[in-house]
């Protein structure tokens, strides 16, 4: 008997996929299957997969052509056949005794959804635990709709009752950003029992920039649609949801979807402001105008306190408004041209950057086609040019990705506090 499915969406995952595997592989719960979907990898994922399959008979390949994480998630769910059911991103892994866990609550609450921790790791080290996911995984019973849901929408650290999700057609939905806040969330509102456990926990790897960004990470224009159709789904199913209930009680959980689309708008995108087009900056700009105009006054001075290096009260709609009126200004030399890939990595994108002409700069045309980057002919071109007191970036080692953000934080002017040094703070406080 199967007491849990495990099914995991791959894509050109031969890197990460074995780890997934062996921390399945060695859990306590052994009445399991696990269906892997390769989503039509290109590279070595599907050896992978028939490697593992050849060793282990619970473990089923199932090969489909691309059609997206959604798809392949819901293939293995028509798939399955355990009592219940998690799944499990190729580059993720659950800690020995998760399943166990997952299983044994699930039993003994009668619950249709477990919620368990969730742990980031960067480069496989151990970084900091999901609060939300925490608090939540404590709680013997959880409220459907307790606010703290809609910040923990990650499917893989939750088990399902498959028959449950079945019964009331629950499935991923076609996008590719946001997908799981509505799978998770459709199942919430269908009133799903809903119980926590402490004991399982989700190794959630989060992708460094020499690694490649995820599609959970990536903002394009194709995602900011994605966002906008999901969380606007996710709306119109709990107002549903709520029917009858208090109009103030149902106006505050609204109000909290509006705000949490609009944290993500500007978390996942303005942030990002330097990777986007014109147009998706135009769609940017749309969609967080339309959202701040939802929300009251005091909602909304909440999120600019949680940001106070974007002013949001004067949100840029353009690269070019950046240009006009920059938080910060910065001179590079010739030798230290490759800072720039960590200058505009910064998750706040609110600068303009000098440097004397050089061949590099004109081979990286992902910079040099930026308008806020300024070819001068010496250092005192751009002081006279700089919109800001400039700050010259003499040093190589790269910039920590939070450094600016950091800076406005800390509220200390930049003759105070060198950028090296700020980045030598940054690093020992990670580490």
């Amino acid at each position: 008997m199967v007491k849990l499915s495990v099914v995991i969406p791959a894509y050109n995952s031969e890197s990460y996929l074995p780890d997934a595997l062996e921390s399945l592989i060695s859990q306590s719960l052994k009445e399991i299957e696990i269906i892997i979907v390769n989503d039509g990898s290109t590279d070595g994922t599907q050896q992978v997969i028939d490697s593992y399959c050849k060793k282990y008979d619970f473990i089923h390949g199932v090969f489909q052509e691309n059609g997206g994480v959604s798809s392949a998630r819901n293939n293995g769910l028509l798939k399955a056949s355990g009592e219940y059911i998690v799944f499990l991103d190729a580059d993720d892994w659950y800690t020995p005794s998760s399943l166990e866990a997952f299983f044994k609550t699930a039993k003994e609450k009668n619950a249709d959804i477990v919620m368990g921790r969730l742990q980031n790791y960067t480069d496989k080290k151990p970084g900091a635990f999901h609060s939300f996911a925490d608090e939540l995984s404590k709680e013997a019973e959880i409220e459907n709709f307790d606010k703290r849901l809609l910040w923990s929408v990650l499917v893989s650290n939750k088990c399902y009752r498959r028959s449950f999700l079945l019964k009331n057609g629950v499935t991923f939905p076609p996008y590719t950003f946001s997908e799981e806040a509505v799978f998770f969330l459709k199942a919430v509102y269908s009133g799903a029992k809903l119980a926590g456990t402490n004991e399982s926990c989700l190794c959630y790897r989060r992708h460094t920039r020499s690694e490649g960004e995820s599609v959970s990470q990536r903002a394009c224009r194709k995602s900011l649609s994605s966002l906008q159709k999901c969380m606007g789904e996710v709306y119109i199913l709990a107002e549903e949801a709520l029917g009858n209930a208090d109009e103030e009680k149902k106006r505050d959980y609204l109000e909290e979807i509006v705000f949490k689309q609009l944290h993500v708008l500007v978390s996942q995108f303005y942030r990002k402001l330097w990777t986007l087009d014109s147009a998706s900056i135009s769609d940017l700009s749309a969609q967080f105008d339309s959202l701040r105009a939802r929300l009251t006054e005091k909602r909304f001075s909440e999120l600019c306190a949680r940001n106070p290096d974007l002013d949001l009260e004067h949100i840029r709609k353009s690269k070019e408004d950046v240009c006009k009126n920059p938080l910060f200004s910065f001179y590079i030399k010739k030798e230290q041209v490759p800072l720039l890939s960590s200058l505009y990595a910064q998750s706040c994108p609110l600068f303009e950057v000098f440097t004397e002409e050089d061949e590099k700069v004109r081979l990286l045309p992902e910079y040099s086609e930026q308008p806020n980057l300024y070819i001068v002919k010496s250092k005192a071109e751009a002081k006279r040019k700089a919109k800001k007191a400039l700050i010259t970036l003499s040093f190589n080692s790269p910039l920590d990705e939070n450094a600016l953000k950091t800076l406005v934080r800390l509220s200390l002017p930049a003759s105070s506090l060198t950028l090296r040094a700020l980045n030598a703070l940054l690093l020992k406080r990670r580490g």
